[in-house]
C-alpha cells in the first residue's frame, strides 16, 4: 500500500485531507563536528549563520574545519580583486590552543596561494592576535532593523 493510500484510509471519514508540510530534517552532524559543537555554537553567537551553514560549507569543500583538542576553527579561502586570502570565519574553545593553531593554518594557506589572513570575529580578537603580527584592517558596523 502506498503512502497516499494509507493517508486516504486514515482520513476516509474526514471531509478534507491534511496538508502535508515538508519539515526540514534536523541537522545531523558528522562525527568530526560533534565534539566541537559547543565551540562552534559559541563562535556563531551574534552572527547570522547557523551550525547547518558551517556543516554545509565544510562538507561541500567551501570551508575548512580545523579541530583541536579543546577548540575548533573554520576558515574559507576567498579571492578579493584577484588576490587570494584565507579568512578565519569561526574560532571557539581554548584560546591558547586556537592561537597555537595559527602558524599551521598560515603555512597551509601559503601553500594554497593565499597572501593574507583575515580574522573575523569579536573585538577581543584584535588584542589577542596583535602579539602575532595581526593588525586592524577594516571595521564592520552593524545596526539591527
Amino acid at each position: 500500500m502506498s503512502f497516499e493510500q494509507e493517508i486516504d484510509d486514515v482520513f476516509a471519514e474526514v471531509k478534507t485531507k491534511p496538508v502535508l508540510a515538508l519539515v526540514p530534517p534536523a541537522v545531523v552532524l558528522p562525527p568530526m563536528f560533534e565534539k566541537h559543537l559547543p565551540h562552534l555554537e559559541a563562535a556563531l553567537e551574534g552572527t547570522f549563520h547557523k551550525i547547518a551553514d558551517v556543516v554545509d560549507a565544510v562538507m561541500a569543500g567551501r570551508a575548512q574545519f580545523w579541530p583541536g583538542k579543546e577548540s575548533a576553527l573554520v576558515t574559507e579561502i576567498d579571492t578579493i580583486s584577484g588576490t587570494k586570502v584565507i579568512r578565519v570565519w569561526l574560532a571557539g574553545g581554548n584560546m591558547d590552543e586556537i592561537v597555537s593553531m595559527a602558524p599551521g593554518i598560515e603555512a597551509w594557506a601559503r601553500l594554497q596561494g593565499c597572501v593574507s589572513v583575515l580574522v573575523e570575529g569579536r573585538k577581543g580578537w584584535e588584542k589577542v592576535m596583535k602579539a602575532f603580527g595581526y593588525e586592524p584592517w577594516i571595521v564592520t558596523l552593524r545596526k539591527g532593523l
